[in-house]
């Protein structure tokens, strides 16, 4: 199971899914400190903005798991917060390719991590291909920890039964530590599955489980017993994630067109030229009066 050398060798950086066949639960393993590190450093963020950064996008990898890995399936989670934060967007598919921006990526507060955001609004998006959307939905966001919200999103828009939990530590950002799990009932699971489920839970630490299971021998997989979740598992597949931002010079000339000819010519006559930054990955974007000439050609 060459996996498991993998997984060992990106301890930082990984994720898994797997079922539990005699409880007949899928679940979902996830760490992407080394990512959330990259991208809190690329906006110049506070520790704190940056686990909540990695929280964020990790529950869009929860929730764009659904699909199949023979459709590319984007969410992003969308966070208008009345706490310090304001704005927290995070985006991942289902390939493990993610990114994130904040508006307030400085701030810093006291209390725990999620007095940053408070209460507020969620919008989850989701889209195919990262070009198509196919399904957006705003509910109110609780004062409570934002794995919290994202189960009670779950359990009332597709009535699934599910247990998710998001841990950070973050002293600074060389010490950044996000983990996290996802189980989530099969058709066939049945009451007392969820109650083991839940009892089996009950104690768990994302970090310290996480841990555990990286340091499982692959030859005593099936009789692993210091943790009773992993005793009988199958491993359906691994991956790692990356920043991923998918923003483009096509991408921003669709926008521009869509800002209309009149509020480009303004723009080019105030400043000479049209500069656009990416929120996600910080990239410039230049266009000239003759690039608008290009983009607006015909009209």
């Amino acid at each position: 199971m060459a996996f498991v050398t993998d997984l060992l060798n990106e301890k930082h950086n990984f994720s898994c899914r797997g079922i539990l066949p005699d409880l007949r639960y899928r679940f979902l393993l996830a760490r992407n400190s080394a990512a959330a590190a990259e991208i809190g450093r690329l906006h110049n963020a506070s520790a704190k903005v940056a686990a909540l950064m990695g929280e964020t996008m990790m529950g869009s990898y929860f929730l764009s798991s659904h699909a199949s890995k023979q459709q590319k399936i984007t969410v992003s989670l969308h966070l208008e917060c009345k706490g310090p934060l304001h704005r927290l967007i995070g985006t991942a598919n289902n390939e493990g390719g993610i990114r994130c921006m904040a508006s307030r990526p400085e701030a810093d507060w006291d209390g725990d991590l999620y007095s940053g955001k408070g209460k507020g609004l969620l919008t989850v998006n989701r889209w195919r291909d990262d070009v198509t959307k196919v399904y957006s939905s705003t509910v109110e966001m609780r004062e409570a920890p934002l794995y919290k919200n994202l189960e009670e999103y779950i359990g009332k828009s597709e009535q699934i039964q599910s247990f998710i939990k998001m841990e950070s530590i973050y002293n600074d950002l060389d010490s950044l530590k996000v983990s996290g799990y996802f189980f989530q009932a099969m058709p066939d699971a049945s009451f007392e599955d969820t109650e083991t489920v839940v009892n089996l839970l009950a104690e768990q630490s994302p970090d310290r489980m996480l841990d555990q299971f990286l340091q499982i021998d692959q030859n005593v997989r099936t009789n692993f017993k210091s943790n009773p979740i992993f005793h009988n598992i199958k491993i359906l597949g691994s991956g790692k994630f990356f920043h991923h931002c998918g923003c483009s010079r096509k991408k921003i000339e669709s926008m521009l067109h869509a800002l209309g000819r009149e509020a480009a010519e303004e723009s080019l006559l105030n400043y000479g030229q049209i500069e656009i930054q990416c929120e996600f990955c910080k990239k410039f974007y230049y266009f000239t009066e003759k690039d608008m000439a290009s983009i607006f050609e015909g009209e």
